[in-house]
């Protein structure tokens, strides 16, 4: 997904240290879709030391949440 400024404006994340400006007509990446099984995202996550500690799947199998902690 992307997003468009429609103007110039100072865009500030504060918990992220970020603080920069977008001009008018400026895209910003904000999401990336991929598929992928449970067990592959548990598998992904494990090769960079975080356990998986809660998975959730949505009633029609579209959707994972998945919570994981650094080891």
């Amino acid at each position: 997904m992307h997003l468009v400024a429609r103007s110039r404006q100072r865009v500030r994340i504060r918990l992220a240290e970020l603080d920069f400006t977008m001009a008018a007509g400026e895209h910003i990446w904000t999401e990336s879709s991929y598929k992928y099984r449970p067990d592959d995202v548990s598998r992904m996550l494990e090769t960079l030391d975080f356990q998986v500690t809660g998975s959730w799947i949505d009633p029609g199998d579209r959707f994972l949440l998945t919570l994981a902690e650094v080891v």
